[in-house]
């Protein structure tokens, strides 16, 4: 199914469900929804390989295309600097689908902000409601910090998507009447 024909099903669903007022408002919050993520892309995307190259990002790199090229050296950033290595790997893994290094490592932490972005939307919209979860979003895509961060090739990024998914998963196990399973364990352990 097309995108246009899913939004068109779900504006059809409200218009049975809650009536023509509600409607609107549903189609709206999806208007700003698309406007929060055509946001963050524009900021983070925009002029990304005209950025210099910061010192980490060249160290991360290198490490990176190490792993890319020799398998055994997976285990390389805890030798060398005790570094936790996800944020290498995916680096090692982007290395194969972009022919730029620099853009590649970018292209990591831009990925950990978006779905950063999508775990501060969904926290706070489980806290308050999804207005407090599209204004903690535009928040998010405006602050100096993440947009710093969400555009190196640092693992910065990922660390923070790590720990806002860490704190959502949380909050949801926290729920009243929530059964707990034993993935849900393994997620909170591997996030951990």
């Amino acid at each position: 199914a097309s995108v246009d024909s899913v939004i068109f099903a779900e504006i059809l669903r409200a218009v049975i469900k809650d009536g023509p007022k509600a409607t609107i408002l549903s189609f709206f919050a999806i208007c700003l929804v698309i406007a929060l993520i055509l946001a963050y892309l524009a900021t983070r995307l925009a002029n990304l390989a005209l950025l210099p190259i910061f010192t980490d990002e060249a160290v991360y790199i290198l490490w990176s295309q190490t792993i890319a090229k020799n398998i055994s050296e997976l285990w390389l950033p805890i030798r060398v600097e005790n570094n936790r290595p996800l944020f290498f790997w995916l680096i090692s893994v982007s290395l194969k689908a972009v022919d730029d290094p620099l853009l590649a490592g970018r292209a990591v932490s831009v990925l950990a902000g978006f779905f950063s972005l999508a775990g501060v939307y969904l926290i706070s919209s489980l806290l308050h409601s999804r207005w407090a979860g599209l204004l903690a979003g535009f928040v998010y895509v405006a602050s100096p910090y993440h947009l710093f961060f969400n555009r190196m090739a640092h693992k910065a990024a990922l660390l923070e998507c790590l720990f806002v998914w860490l704190v959502w998963l949380t909050l949801r196990m926290t729920q009243p009447g929530t059964r707990v399973g034993a993935w849900q364990n393994l997620l909170l352990g591997l996030l951990v």
